[in-house]
């Protein structure tokens, strides 16, 4: 299902229509917990709603950065994780490998996105999560990241043995934010920061090798839901990434859903722009309810009922 975005009232009311309103919640928030193998520096922030019952879904967010840099605690990273919580939501803000100079990421970046699932699963009973509702999204390189992780839990020779041995990184659905999804010439450049990310030498030298980064090569039947969100006026990670990629799963039977936001650039969060500027409602009403209804097993009225009950609660 491709849904292009022009601002419309119609469209505001159909997310408001619905089931009974539920609750938003408070939330704790426990930074810098470790989730990675001993001597490791990197760490994950905790949203944990509070007064929930039982087991609750939970998201990962994994951040932007081309690669190399980016936060956890980015304004984009808060917003999304602040709105999860308040909706019930457990959420995991992660840091992974970075590039380094001289020092590539990949593949130990992909792995710790894995091993944060694991970290999940594996805490599940500390942090009242349910195992098999866990999710993820990712920004930019992030999504990149993102949808490696979602596509590759089941069979990759990335899958990390440590910490968590015989603990599953499969998603249940996954949100992938403006990433490349694609090979293009500018990733093939010795000075791209992708090229640096693999750290295998050229893409005509070892092909197999830049082959197992692109995610839309792993794409096959039986692959979790994927939502892909993408501005119309992003130049850094061109809209065909996302278009291509929601073909592509479609092709194959897959659950996937694309939202295109016109006149809207790269790096934003669930509500606003890179300079601030409010995105329109739509936006933060697709990615939570495309959460809600894979996540909790909501129906789309539920859904949207919840929406209305987050709105008047602001």
């Amino acid at each position: 299902m491709k849904k292009t975005l022009f601002l419309s009232v119609m469209m505001l009311g159909m997310f408001l229509a619905g089931a009974d309103s539920q609750d938003i919640y408070k939330f704790e928030l426990r930074k810098n917990v470790p989730f990675l193998e001993e001597g490791r520096m990197e760490r994950l922030d905790l949203y944990l709603p509070q007064g929930t019952e039982g087991a609750r879904p939970a998201v990962i967010m994994i951040h932007g950065g081309s690669w190399r840099g980016g936060s956890k605690s980015s304004p984009r990273e808060i917003n999304i994780c602040e709105n999860l919580a308040k909706m019930g939501f457990v959420a995991a803000s992660i840091e992974y490998r970075l590039t380094k100079e001289n020092t590539p990421a990949w593949p130990v970046n992909l792995q710790d996105c894995k091993n944060a699932v694991k970290f999940l699963r594996a805490k599940a009973e500390t942090f009242q999560i349910a195992k098999d509702k866990i999710g993820v999204i990712g920004a930019s390189a992030g999504g990149h990241l993102a949808v490696l992780l979602a596509l590759t839990a089941k069979n990759s020779p990335f899958e990390p043995n440590a910490p968590y041995p015989d603990i599953s990184s499969e998603v249940a659905c996954c949100i992938n934010m403006y990433g490349p999804m694609l090979m293009s010439e500018k990733r093939k450049n010795s000075k791209s920061s992708f090229y640096k990310m693999l750290g295998v030498g050229s893409y005509e030298e070892h092909k197999e090798q830049w082959n197992q980064a692109i995610p839309i090569n792993y794409i096959a039947p039986g692959a979790c839901p994927f939502l892909s969100v993408q501005g119309l006026a992003d130049t850094l990670v061109p809209p065909v990434n996302a278009s291509t990629f929601h073909a592509a799963l479609q092709k194959q039977g897959c659950t996937s859903e694309l939202l295109e936001i016109p006149d809207v650039a790269h790096q934003f969060s669930m509500e606003y722009t890179k300079d601030k500027k409010r995105l329109p409602p739509i936006v933060r009403q697709t990615m939570l309810r495309f959460l809600e209804i894979h996540l909790k097993g909501f129906t789309p009225e539920q859904a949207e009922a919840h929406y209305k009950a987050l709105l008047t609660n602001q």
